[in-house]
């Protein structure tokens, strides 16, 4: 192995540093190579998730070891080089060239691969000692610099003994991960807190492996070396920063694999700062996978279930067992836990299900679940039920799904001075979706906001979807009002205003009001439309109709059925009235998206509208003898 050693140094080339992406680097010129030997291009895959146990990439670098050796003797090293170089993961098929050329003979050969990351600054390895790659090592201790910890490599033998002399030759390589990552997370903390009290604080955690695990890797045989037993793991316990927290990660560990996925056992063992052993379990089995992190919650501390929060609902948050809302207090409690960013149980993205018929008049502030720094991105179910005497039900949803919620007897608090007020949610970001819900106005709805949407106040970023919404006015007539008077004002009976960069989808709802839309105030830009005020990104309307007289106050100037200011693209959409009706010394401009809205006052639905009758109960809905036209309703109605 000496010689080895000093024959790798003697081949081994300078390293090569090129650190602009794959688009860049050109083909490897033919001149200066030699004719008596066979050009062997380098290629290799990038079809892979590129850094899977990330850390910060400002800091680090890729790199490329590339052997080539005597297929008859692996131990005679022909050729060695390296690069730091950075193409992009990007091809989903096929091999991409780096720019590596071995001149070689007209033999056979192995080729092999090692692809890991280095810290930037240096050529120096980090966390693996890959002077000898039929030798690879993890570097114990390691690094404390938070660089990339991947590692892939290939190893494939070429036959060169049939190539020309002075030709290139495609040396193709799969690259497959090799490194595995497993992270123990105790959920019960607060059951050891409660046993041990402050001397929990002082624990110690040992964790040990029952079975071998590798910490080398022999690249040419694809096998995993220096398989270590006994190997443990021993640190004070990681103290939560609350005594509120539940969750610790009490061990991690990297380990080599030589299949896709590897079984490891382990023993934990919690002690006391003088060795007292207080729990021990040694039955613990993790299967792993090459190029993933595995991440295994469970009682690890004490074996026994983990202490329930206090402010817990009933149920565990997921889709097979949600958590249940079922009073005025669970709504005030969720709207607590969300907004302080209580992040123990996860209840930002969790899963919600109402199970009564709720009254929140008794929140006297209203209800705003979700704000700027901690927006909901869970699912909440509303289950047909509803909630009455309320002044608003979500602040900020993002990535978040809200469905079958019936708001009733809404009314805005005119002294709330908020600037944006809707009803279902005050503002939408990232990809939302409201489905299937009501709301009903009080008898009079009147807000000093700017922005006002009964559904959705404002849609900031990414998309908001509402299918099969109803907003409607009680039977005896609701005034739909905004009587801020020195603001601008965009109101409409679905959403009050959409961002330039936003997108939002309205199909299958509608709103109806028998009494009149109103914009209030003195400022000449204010925007009204039936479905939306003021659009700047992107809307989209299909079968959805406006039964209301849509109608400004003061100096409104920009109004329409569906849309009052900005355009949509509307597909079969329906109105009453198309009449938009000013008030005093205004002018008025009907957007000219309502020439693609169809009049009709027919006894019947236009039966030229093609209608999802999975959502819509044709013909149900009568306004009376004064009015016969027949109105579709939505089935969950009924």
């Amino acid at each position: 192995m000496r010689h080895l050693s000093k024959l790798m140094m003697i081949l081994s080339s300078s390293i090569i540093s090129l650190t602009s992406c794959y688009e860049s680097a050109l083909d490897i010129p033919a001149e200066g190579l030699r004719g008596d030997k066979v050009h062997a291009q380098m290629y290799v895959s990038l079809n892979y998730d590129d850094a899977i146990f990330t850390g910060k990439a400002n800091v680090s670098n890729r790199r490329f070891i590339v052997e080539a050796r005597d297929a008859e003797n692996t131990e005679n090293l022909v050729e060695r080089k390296e690069i730091i170089y950075n193409p992009t993961a990007s091809v989903k098929e096929g091999f991409e060239r780096i720019p590596i050329v071995f001149e070689l003979d007209q033999k056979k050969y192995v080729v092999s691969v090692w692809m890991d990351y280095i810290e930037k600054g240096t050529d120096k390895d980090f966390y693996y000692n890959t002077e000898d790659l039929s030798k690879i090592s993890m570097i114990t201790p390691e690094s404390t610099a938070d660089v990339h910890r991947d590692a892939l490599s290939a190893t494939q033998t070429i036959d060169l003994t049939e190539q020309t002399l002075g030709a290139e030759f495609a040396v193709n390589t799969q690259l497959l991960n090799r490194i595995a990552k497993w992270r123990l997370i105790a959920n019960d903390w607060k059951n050891l807190f409660a046993e041990k009290n402050e001397a929990a604080k002082t624990a110690i955690i040992n964790v040990a492996y029952n079975s071998g695990v590798a910490k080398g890797f022999n690249l040419y045989t694809t096998s995993t070396e220096n398989v270590q037993e006994g190997i443990f793991m021993e640190s004070p316990i990681s103290v939560p920063t609350s005594e509120e927290n539940t969750k610790i990660t009490l061990a991690e560990d990297y380990f080599f694999t030589s299949q896709a996925t590897e079984t490891i056992d382990l023993t934990v063992n919690v002690k006391s700062n003088t060795g007292d052993v207080w729990y021990t379990q040694n039955d613990i089995s993790l299967v792993c996978n090459a190029g993933e992190e595995l991440k295994s919650e469970s009682n690890y501390l004490t074996g026994k279930e983990a202490i329930k929060d206090p402010a817990k609902f009933e149920g565990e948050g997921t889709l097979q067992n949600p958590y249940l809302i079922g009073s005025a207090d669970n709504l005030n409690t969720l709207m607590t836990l969300i907004n302080e960013g209580n992040k123990d149980y996860e209840y930002q993205t969790a899963y919600y299900k109402q199970t009564a018929d709720i009254d929140a008049s008794s929140i006297m502030s209203g209800l705003s679940i979700g704000n700027d720094e901690y927006p909901f991105k869970g699912i909440y179910d509303g289950n047909g039920k509803t909630i009455s005497n309320n002044q608003g039900l979500f602040g900020v949803i993002e990535d978040a799904t809200i469905k079958g919620v019936r708001l009733i007897d809404c009314a805005a608090n005119p002294d709330a001075k908020k600037t944006v007020t809707g009803f279902m949610c005050n503002s939408s970001r990232g990809n939302n979706r409201i489905e299937n819900c009501g709301c009903e106005l009080a008898a009079t709805t009147d807000d000093k906001s700017t922005i006002f949407g009964s559904i959705c106040g404002e849609v900031i970023s990414g998309t908001l979807s509402i299918n099969g919404c109803r907003v409607k006015g009680k039977d005896d007539g609701s005034i739909f009002r905004v009587s801020n008077q020195n603001s601008t004002i965009n109101m409409g009976g679905f959403i009050g205003k959409i961002d330039a960069s936003a997108t939002a989808d309205i199909t299958d709802s509608y709103f109806t009001n028998s009494r009149n839309t109103f914009a209030s105030g003195k400022q000449a830009n204010n925007c009204v439309g039936g479905l939306c005020g003021l659009n700047e990104g992107t809307l989209t309307v299909s079968q959805c109709y406006v039964n209301a007289k849509v109608q400004s106050g003061e100096n409104t100037a920009y109004g329409g059925i569906i849309v009052g200011g900005g355009s949509a693209t509307i597909t079969e959409c329906y109105t009453k009235d198309k009449d938009v009706y000013s008030g005093k010394k205004t002018t008025w401009n009907k957007n000219e998206t309502d020439k693609s809205v169809k009049q009709f006052a027919a006894e019947t639905w236009p039966a030229s509208a093609t209608w999802n009758e999975e959502i819509w109960d044709l013909g149900h809905f009568s306004t009376g003898e004064a009015d016969p036209t027949i109105y579709p309703t939505l089935k969950w109605e009924n």
